[in-house]
């Protein structure tokens, strides 16, 4: 809450500074913040650069620049910025980061500047649910990924398995087989430590157990209903009995990438990832054995839907010339060569319908999955949320609560803060 009111308190001097803040440049220069993993593939790198280049020499009274900024620091890059009077033109955000944004008076809507044939080209689930908030729409979808179970084949096939884990029961068995095989190898890599994730790690087992993050209103939290409840008495149950890594709630365990990287070095035979992880497993070990399939669930199949926003700050003073730039990136052949080099899903139909993507049948899986994601509705509080979920589960990991008792915790802090009444869905 303190991190929010400093915030708001920034955004609220540069509402009152004279003059936009951006015009050191020229009135047509344009600046992106593309937000990035350390990890990026550098072929990724040079293709967005691309697509300012590409723009720039089409037109010649605009330049776009494009800075980018790891995913760690990106909040912080904005803020700073916002706090000098030298906001960006555009970025790209965490969806979760949009109702936030909106109520701090930052980000332009741009329901003005679509035609209905632009619109019309998006997976509708997409940009609904990455962009539209209190009925108007605050960016574009500019990368989307659904998450699936990567398994080694060669511990699965060491562990006398045939076929991956479909159900939490067959998933327990597997990761106690497959634990049992030999030191320092284990099953199922789960993360439990204090970092971004760990509370969607605990999301797929709600979601495959029938759960709900709110309530239909989503006016109050639902995750001390029993669906939610039986999910963390399941995790809990991984990790008691040995399907897990040893100590999923260390610090080891507090990114998606740690886990990545046991599955990846052979000393875990399921993980939890997105599409991209194709690409790395392709690059750095293209001779490991692995196959995709759906999360395990128990009572309904799905997954977690992530969408990543291009946004356009209220405070350009290039605004036509920005949503130039945005157009000029939504073409079906940018867009495919995007989610081929970033192992994302496609926002647009096209690229989605695309022979190039169905060649690929571990890709597909992802693809395929795309109708049963579950996003995060969009709240002021998406981050305090995240952590009150976060501080939940890891109480349990770590033994300091139960599943019941925890979440009863959370739910009632959860509440607190849906709330306040500037709080909006």
């Amino acid at each position: 809450m303190k991190r929010y009111l400093i915030f708001l308190s920034i955004v609220v001097i540069v509402g009152c500074a004279s003059g936009p803040a951006n015009t050191a440049g020229g009135s047509n220069d344009i600046t992106v913040l593309w937000m990035r993993a350390p990890s990026e593939r550098q072929e990724l790198l040079d293709l967005i650069q691309s697509y300012a280049d590409d723009f720039n020499a089409a037109h010649e009274d605009t330049t776009v620049t494009i800075e980018f900024v790891d995913w760690a620091d990106g909040r912080d890059a904005i803020e700073q910025r916002v706090a000098e009077g030298t906001p960006p033109d555009l970025a790209v955000v965490g969806s979760r980061w949009v109702a936030e944004f909106v109520n701090q008076g930052l980000i332009e809507p741009l329901d003005r500047y679509m035609t209905p044939s632009f619109r019309e080209q998006f997976i509708a689930s997409l940009i609904n649910e990455g962009a539209i908030y209190q009925e108007r729409t605050f960016g574009l979808p500019v990368a989307a990924s659904t998450r699936a179970l990567y398994y080694n084949l060669d511990l699965f096939e060491q562990a006398g398995l045939s076929e991956p884990p479909a159900s939490w029961d067959e998933l327990l068995l597997a990761g106690q087989v497959i634990g049992a095989l030999e030191e320092d190898v284990y099953g199922f890599a789960l993360q439990g430590g204090d970092g971004l994730e760990t509370n969607t790690y605990f999301y797929y087992f709600v979601w495959g157990n029938g759960g709900s993050l709110y309530d239909p209103s989503q006016t109050s939290s639902a995750l001390d209903s029993p669906e939610s409840v039986e999910a963390l008495v399941f995790l809990q149950e991984l990790i008691q009995e040995g399907a897990t890594q040893p100590d999923p709630a260390s610090d080891a365990y507090n990114r998606r990438r740690a886990l990545e990287d046991l599955f990846q070095q052979g000393q875990v035979g399921m993980v939890i990832s997105g599409p991209w992880l194709l690409n790395r497993l392709q690059d750095e070990s293209p001779d490991m054995r692995i196959g995709v399939a759906p999360i395990p669930f128990n009572t309904t199949s799905a997954t977690y839907g992530v969408i990543d926003t291009l946004v356009m700050f209220r405070t350009s003073a290039s605004k036509d010339a920005a949503w130039d730039f945005m157009d000029f990136i939504y073409t079906t052949e940018r867009r495919l060569a995007y989610a081929q080099t970033a192992g994302v899903l496609p926002e647009l139909d096209a690229v989605a319908e695309s022979e190039e993507l169905a060649q690929d049948e571990q890709y597909v899986v992802f693809l395929d999955l795309l109708p049963e994601a579950r996003f995060e509705p969009p709240n002021i509080h998406s981050e305090e949320i995240s952590q009150i979920v976060i501080d939940a589960v890891r109480s349990v990991y770590l033994g300091d609560a139960e599943p019941q008792d925890a979440l009863d915790d959370a739910a009632a802090l959860i509440d607190n803060l849906l709330q306040d009444s500037t709080a909006g869905w």
